[in-house]
């Protein structure tokens, strides 16, 4: 459970400030102190993250260095906090300082700060599902990798993202910190899963407590070496890190150098984990805890994150049944994605999908507003020319839709002939009505739509 001390710091933390009555997340603090339970095994050794400098070469005499790497084992790299426009670091594995993001405020009353001091306010963090906020006050400074670190306290300390998306993203935990050669294995994908990985790691002792910041439910970490540990006998030594995570091919990895201990923040957010580490030193002070738990308690996660679409087939060569198919594009000359369904043996309907800001040509022709299965855009009726499936009869006719999935263009064209009956049009343009679309890496968008019998790609 949460310790008394623990309570007592939160408490004493913001009536020492002259704070006449105590904030909503400490009330939270200690509702939650009846489901908090500790976890200590005297044989699991405490670990601890670095520095999280990216890709830092490990020494061993770096003591005081909190994220190290050793025998090629890189820390992993956090994503760059990124201003408006300023594309997120957490694609490339090994960003240089002159490429690298700037960490910026939101909203903006202050300059970008690029991997130095942050003024007051509010900053971002990108991951694939938007950006979250978190406030700071002056005394924290942005580094490369995107971790916002306080520098002027003894015993620097500091705060990095993992986020789902990110190369930062939590996908194995060592299962042994000290012996942890062969022992990397994978974790799910919840909270749960990653806690209980932590709690039965070998060579680490925790304490673990519930909390919940906004809407996202969470568990607060503190991971430390197991009292009493030979780390002359471990991997790498009486110098070198325990090993707590890493990705899959053990090429970077979070690691503890001796003497330090770490703090792990990881929430469900619309089933997404997010996780948040921090690292702390022999010097780090119970202030300098709190100064990380307030970090925390002020972020914004922002709106609820839609459920990723599947990414689901087109219906086959030959009638296929009724059911749920999809597609996913991009704004590639050429590309976009066609089937129909032949009615009667002598005419067709037919569905047409394209990505891209230029997919909705109609020079000249009269554009409408439009909001089709919830989408705002823009229609065309009748389009010219018709955008049959296949090379057509020369009869057709084309409804066209231009519409905004999250910044991005998708184009629907629906075509038909004048023999197609009022019945079979309708069922065509009610599969519009089941169309759900999200944005997908830069450019792209995935869609799923619902199919009666019949529609095949030809």
């Amino acid at each position: 459970m949460t310790t008394d001390a623990e309570l007592t710091r939160f408490v004493r933390s913001w009536l020492q400030e002259g704070r006449t009555r105590l904030p909503d997340r400490v009330l939270d603090t200690v509702l939650a102190e009846i489901p908090t339970t500790r976890q200590r095994r005297s044989w699991w050794p405490t670990r601890r993250i670095g520095d999280m400098t990216p890709f830092a070469r490990f020494a061993t005499a770096a003591a005081a260095v909190t994220v190290i790497t050793i025998a090629g084992v890189n820390v992993l790299q956090a994503p760059g906090p990124v201003g408006p426009g300023t594309p997120s670091a957490a694609a490339s594995p090994s960003p240089s300082p002159a490429a690298s993001p700037s960490v910026a405020p939101s909203p903006s009353p202050v300059g970008a700060a690029r991997f130095g001091p942050l003024g007051s306010g509010r900053y971002t963090w990108p991951w694939e599902g938007g950006e979250v906020s978190f406030a700071v006050e002056d005394g924290w400074t942005a580094s490369a990798d995107g971790i916002a670190r306080r520098i002027d306290t003894p015993g620097e300390y500091s705060l990095g993202p993992h986020l789902p998306g990110t190369l930062n993203d939590v996908t194995h935990i060592y299962s042994d910190a000290c012996q942890s050669a062969g022992r990397l294995e994978p974790v799910g994908p919840s909270v749960n899963d990653l806690v209980a990985a932590l709690e039965n790691q070998v060579g680490t002792e925790v304490v673990k407590t519930n909390i919940k910041v906004g809407r996202a439910m969470g568990t607060r970490v503190e991971i430390r070496e197991t009292p009493g540990l030979d780390r002359s006998a471990c991997r790498h030594g009486a110098g070198g890190p325990l090993q707590i995570w890493a990705d899959a091919a053990e090429a970077s990895s979070i690691a503890l150098a001796p003497g330090y201990w770490m703090l792990v923040y990881a929430f469900d957010l619309d089933g997404r984990r997010m996780v948040f580490a921090g690292a702390l030193g022999p010097e780090t002070t119970e202030q300098a805890v709190m100064q990380l738990d307030d970090l925390i308690y002020s972020l914004d996660f922002g709106p609820p994150v839609a459920a990723p679409l599947p990414l689901l087939p087109l219906p086959g060569t030959t009638a296929s049944p009724a059911g749920e198919y999809g597609w996913e594009g991009g704004p590639n000359p050429g590309s976009g994605a066609g089937m129909h369904k032949v009615q009667g043996g002598n005419h067709e309907t037919a569905l047409v999908f394209r990505v891209g800001p230029a997919c909705l040509a109609g020079d000249g022709q009269e554009a409408v507003p439009v909001r089709v299965a919830g989408f705002d855009g823009v229609s065309i009726e009748p389009y010219q020319p018709p955008v049959p499936f296949g090379s057509g009869d020369g009869d057709e006719i084309t409804r066209a839709h231009a519409l905004d999935v999250g910044g991005r263009t998708l184009c629907v064209f629906l075509t038909w002939n004048p023999r197609t009956t009022d019945a079979e049009l309708a069922a065509a343009e009610h599969v519009l009505d089941t169309l759900r679309a999200v944005p997908m890496g830069e450019d792209r968008v995935r869609i799923t739509f619902m199919l009666d019998t019949g529609w095949d790609v030809g």
